[in-house]
């Protein structure tokens, strides 16, 4: 079945896709800056995060910045995401596991975009250090299961 207002799911349900503009407005950040985004959810989206891109020019394709080719964004770890929403499906049920799940992409989501569009305007050139953010790949997963340990979360 193809939707209209940029909602596609394919015939068996088998997965979701939402293509539009989001709202940069995150936590105590309040914009009118919008990003055209495409979001593909998956049929195990407990323990699978959603791919997001950004289709803005002002995007850096660039893994330093957390987005790569095509505009496709590293907005959290697999481990991470697998960890929170299994948690809160576990406690609390699918639905409230559903809603988390997607405030959780979009918020951090928000939170990316808006930092790449600060980049581009002050024309920036390395990622801050003051931003957190995870490293890259297997070394990233690695401080994610160290800091799990420890008790922290980023």
């Amino acid at each position: 079945m193809s939707g209209c207002h940029g909602i596609n799911l394919d015939q068996g349900a088998e997965w979701a896709k939402v293509s539009g503009m989001l709202n940069l407005s995150h936590d105590e950040i309040k914009t009118h800056k919008m990003a055209h985004c495409k979001i593909h959810v998956f049929p195990d989206w407990k323990s699978q995060q959603p791919i997001v891109w950004c289709l803005e020019p002002w995007i850096r394709h660039d893994w330093n910045w957390h987005a790569g080719a095509g505009g496709l964004l590293c907005y959290v770890l697999g481990e991470q995401w697998t960890d929170f929403v299994g948690g809160v499906l576990k406690c609390e049920g699918a639905e409230a596991a559903t809603r988390y799940a997607t405030d959780l992409c979009l918020r951090n989501v928000r939170w990316l975009l808006y930092r790449h569009y600060i980049g581009h305007v002050t024309k920036m050139k390395i990622w801050p250090k003051d931003w957190p953010a995870w490293p890259h790949g297997d070394a990233g997963r690695r401080e994610y299961l160290r800091s799990t340990k420890n008790g922290d979360n980023q």
